[in-house]
């Protein structure tokens, strides 16, 4: 371009904003003296619509930009070096007297300045130099300008997309919002989008400011945006995500009665929250207290409370926190709202009781596949010896799951041989909590040692227990180490145990998303490398299994705990009879009949519940012990079902064959050391007279000491787990 073009651009510029000052009054006969021309407005428009498009766009030679500035920056300093040497030079200056001041106007053009007036005269008229002056300045300041685009950009974008989204697409859809970014978020979020494309997904950033900051304007609230990453971004993009930032989260507010919303300074997202269908909110940060704190906050916030769904339900809040006993207190009290309290539920999300309980559905992972049985009798011939490497909140989860679900009965009908070793180096810290938690488990059933994985202590353990056994977890809340102790102990295992062994499973488990890749390689060697041994090295808990739709949102295993206990009940309608006896009016009645405050009435119920989920899941051990794994044909299901039909009523006498008569009777024993065993976890101990408050069962005893009334239950668990699995198995048959 020539050097006229830039001066009578320039003289336009001038011109108007001369125009612009010299202006008096407003009126409509001076608008057109004041913006100038119809060329004008179109250069001006032009400007604008570029701008727009960069921010709104975000092309992608600008994103490709924005990830490569260094070099760019470098080359473009250099080339303004060299004009700025060029044009301070002449022959009455040295080098030294040039290069310094160049360097220092090279920097200068980045602020969008330059130092054309100490270039020498001569050269203002030399078009070729201009033209090389001007290019490199305008590629300076652009690159500036990605820059600043890069940390402001998508706030901008950010912003606009959620206006659009309020003004034209935020009506009657569900909505999905989470306060804070980190990896169960994310991983979260894509899942809902896989399975839900059309919901809307809102993610607020969280900056741990001081209090007052929220109510001041600064820097940090234009440029808070620094700390999403370009994955971060790219992911929000990937899942059409709106994105906004606050401080503090709801978790700082502590008036009572406030709109949220409007507190944080979130007002658009909460006029998108609030014409939401059907509404859950996320609270997924490490800090657990955070993340109570904040859905007390959301709680309290009676327009968010007054939002229902199509069932009249109010919105969710699932938080990331342990199962606790104080956390679980403050969960089931949230289950049981009474209608006039109009809160919303709360959920608890705990990434290590999740971990184990998928496992309850794998039938590798099953106890049961560890010990020698007989499908004709169900009676175990062998036992369960496993061991528990670290003992935190995954370790101690897994404990409970091989309790439970290792119950058998052995040839003298009384309940088989288990062991567990636990071996924690801080088990001196534990130990007390554990034995008074669990007061009716046996200290031969569970041995506490205290010993680091490193220690001689360790493998001289090692090498007096690992003949015996038949199961090992290692959860030691820390990846790298768990992996060279699964290693050294496959090793270990291949080396000191006898082939004529069962296979002993190695359970490690996964705790960060980033190691999945690098643990399943070395796993899968492994296993590759030893594929006749006695030995195999699993993995579990991995973060891209926990945090799915599936495992948090679909409630699959509560619709399958609901389908047991119609089946059990004989009713028709699952979801009404699931209603009628554990929700409606079900604390209230349960408060009169036990003569119990609401506090353990909440908890018997949620008893009541939990035991028929765990049924739903036990069906797979209950059908391996009877020989009707997945392979079995409708025909012996329904051979089966009509076994039970003969036993007499209120008793365990089944009027069938003697064998099968001895397998249902022999599987009803597994089952009530099964429930013996989930309520010793639970803290109960027996007790001639039920105690609820004292957590006393007069049930909590061996079989052939029962009322044949109580035996009687045992068996219609067992029936209601045949006719399941026949339903199951027609269903998969007609294609349903």
């Amino acid at each position: 371009m020539s050097i006229p073009f830039f001066e009578r651009f320039a003289e336009v510029l001038t011109r108007d904003i001369d125009k612009f000052q010299a202006i008096d009054k407003w009126d409509a006969g001076n608008l057109e003296g004041l913006f100038g021309s119809l060329e004008v407005w179109l250069v001006y428009g032009a400007i604008l619509m570029f701008a727009l498009m960069l921010v709104v766009g975000w092309t992608r030679t600008i994103n490709w930009l924005s990830r490569r500035l260094f070099v760019p920056t470098v080359i473009i300093w250099l080339a303004g070096v060299v004009v700025y040497v060029v044009g301070f030079y002449h022959k009455d200056l040295n080098f030294i007297s040039v290069v310094p001041r160049a360097i220092i106007s090279s920097f200068k053009m980045f602020v969008v300045s330059n130092d054309l007036a100490r270039v020498a005269k001569d050269l203002h008229t030399d078009a070729t130099y201009m033209a090389i002056f001007a290019v490199t300045h305008f590629c300076a300041a652009f690159l500036s300008f990605v820059f600043i685009l890069k940390i402001i950009g998508f706030k901008l974008r950010s912003h606009i997309k959620i206006v659009i989204h309020k003004w034209f697409h935020s009506g009657h859809k569900q909505v999905h919002l989470f306060w804070g970014i980190n990896e169960a978020s994310q991983l979260l979020a894509k899942s809902i989008n896989s399975h839900s494309p059309h919901d809307t997904i809102i993610f607020v950033d969280i900056d741990e400011e001081k209090e007052n900051q929220a109510n001041k304007f600064s820097f940090s609230q234009v440029s808070n945006t620094m700390t999403i990453t370009n994955s971060d971004i790219a992911f929000f993009d990937g899942i059409g995500a709106l994105v906004d930032h606050c401080y503090n989260g709801p978790s700082s507010i502590k008036e009572e009665g406030v709109d949220v919303f409007n507190y944080l300074n979130l007002r658009s997202i909460g006029s998108i929250v609030k014409s939401a269908s059907k509404l859950n909110f996320y609270l997924f940060s490490a800090d657990e207290a955070q993340n109570i704190a904040g859905a007390l906050a959301l709680q309290k916030d009676s327009k968010l409370c007054a939002i229902k769904d199509s069932k009249g339900q109010t919105p969710t809040i699932y938080i990331h926190a342990r199962r606790n006993s104080s956390n679980e207190v403050f969960d089931h009290y949230s289950q049981y709202e009474t209608e006039e309290s109009n809160r919303m539920k709360v959920k608890i999300i705990d990434s290590s009781y999740i971990s184990v309980a998928a496992l309850k559905d794998d039938d590798c992972a099953l106890p049961i596949n560890s010990v020698d049985y007989d499908t004709n009798t169900g009676i175990v011939h062998s036992d369960f010896n496993s061991l528990i490497i670290g003992f935190g909140h995954t370790g101690q989860e897994y404990f409970k799951f091989l309790y439970e679900f290792g119950a058998f009965i052995g040839p003298d009908k009384k309940k088989s041989p288990f062991k567990c070793y636990v071996i924690d180096e801080e088990m001196d810290k534990i130990s007390g909590l554990i034995r008074t938690q669990m007061p009716e488990i046996e200290v031969d059933e569970l041995t506490l040692i205290k010993a680091s994985v490193n220690s001689k202590l360790f493998w001289d353990q090692m090498a007096t227990i690992m003949a015996e056994l038949n199961y090992v977890v290692i959860s030691l809340n820390e990846d790298t180490l768990g992996l060279s102790v699964a290693v050294n102990l496959f090793k270990y295992a291949l080396r000191y145990r006898s082939k004529d062994k069962k296979r002993l499973k190695i359970m490690l488990r996964c705790y960060h998303r980033n190691n999945e890749n690098r643990m399943s390689e070395v796993v899968d060697n492994l296993n590759n490398s030893a594929p006749d041994a006695t030995v195999e090295l699993r993995l579990f808990g991995k973060q891209s299994d926990i945090y799915t739709y599936q495992t948090i949102l679909s409630d699959e295993v509560l619709m399958r705990a609901k389908e047991f206990h119609r089946v059990y009940s004989g009713a028709t309608d699952a979801e009404a009879q699931w209603r009628k006896d554990f929700v409606d009016g079900a604390i209230e009645r349960c408060m009169e009949k036990r003569k119990i405050s609401r506090y353990h009435a909440i908890y018997e119920v949620n008893r009541c519940v939990s035991q028929n989920v765990a049924n739903a899941l036990h069906l797979r051990t209950k059908l391996l012990l009877m020989g009707l794994g997945s392979q079995t044909s409708i025909e012996s299901l329904k051979r089966y079902m009509d076994y039970a039909d003969t036993r007499k009523d209120k008793t365990p006498n089944y009027g069938c064959d003697a064998t099968a008569a001895e397998l249902l009777r022999n599987v009803a024993m597994v089952e009530h050391e099964r429930w013996n065993a989930a309520h010793r976890l639970m803290g109960y101990v027996y007790a001639p007279v039920k105690s609820f408050e004292r957590r006393e069962h007069d049930c909590l005893r061996a079989w052939d000491e029962l009322t044949l009334g109580y035996q009687s239950y045992d068996c219609e668990v067992v029936e209601t787990t045949i006719k399941l699995a026949y339903q199951n198995a027609l269903s998969e048959t007609n294609g349903e």
